[in-house]
């Protein structure tokens, strides 16, 4: 299907293909293109929650919002003994930049009149907590076909894991009871995320020791025609509570390594 929608030809005089489009997208288009009716298959993603902190300590002064980078600490706490059983913490300054238009009215104060208020935020860090794949929702993903031969449609159904809120309430007290951190958890200012919210979807066509269908081998390679290779987050048989984008770089050039020249 081309992008306007209009049907196109079968491409079938190919050597090699890598589908690399995302982990909804590559998924619609295997489905559409090698499928013969609808398809299903999981989609992995971080439960995610955003949570400040309030330090002991004072932190030194934020730099002014045109020179916000997102500078970042991040720390993984155990949940258990796998070693993917673990929780991904990333914290933040409170900066203007995360208040929308009252940072820009802080931003505009005089520095006499602004200085209680950025006394203020500069004792609060922004936490963003990330559980793996496995112990965060579950759910499937549906391709079936569209009205007059268009792009598939994709559905999604999604059910919480029980075990998700005391993994995040057991790495809020460890970071609650953690000396060297100095941080408080402001539990009232606590929030969920929706699925899909982090950005970290994958795994709808999943590596397997014996693919069929849609999935992949080892090498990437797409059970229903070896000549595709998947090189994105779908070929991930999980995902990991830490930002996957380098993994997913590596994936491709992987996956580009094992195609050979040519």
């Amino acid at each position: 299907v081309a992008l306007d929608g209009d049907p196109q030809p079968p491409l079938t005089g190919y050597d090699r293909v890598v589908l690399a489009a995302g982990a909804l997208s590559s998924f619609r288009i295997a489905a559409q293109s090698l499928g013969d009716g609808a398809a299903e298959a999981p989609l992995l993603d971080n439960d995610m929650i955003i949570l400040p902190f309030l330090a002991r300590s004072r932190p030194q002064r934020v730099a002014g919002r045109h020179l916000f980078a997102l500078s970042e600490a991040a720390l993984s706490f155990s949940l258990g003994p796998q070693a993917e059983d673990c929780l991904h913490a990333q914290f933040y300054a409170l900066h203007p930049y995360f208040l929308g238009p009252a940072g820009d009215l802080l931003e505009s104060l005089p520095g006499w009149l602004a200085a209680l208020p950025r006394a203020a935020l500069s004792r609060f860090l922004v936490g963003f907590l990330y559980l793996p794949g496995h112990l965060s929702r579950q759910a499937r993903l549906r391709a079936e076909p569209g009205p007059e031969a268009g792009p598939w449609r994709l559905t999604m159904s999604s059910h919480e894991q029980p075990q998700a809120a005391p993994a995040f309430r057991q790495a809020i007290e460890r970071i609650g009871r953690c000396r060297g951190l100095a941080l408080q958890p402001v539990r009232s200012l606590q929030r969920s995320t929706p699925f899909g919210f982090s950005g970290h979807l994958g795994g709808t066509m999943p590596m397997q020791a014996q693919p069929r269908g849609l999935q992949t081998d080892a090498n990437g390679r797409l059970a229903a025609d070896p000549r595709v290779a998947v090189a994105d987050a779908a070929a991930f048989p999980s995902v990991s509570a830490p930002n996957p984008t380098l993994t997913v770089v590596a994936q491709a050039f992987r996956v580009a390594e094992l195609l050979g020249p040519g």
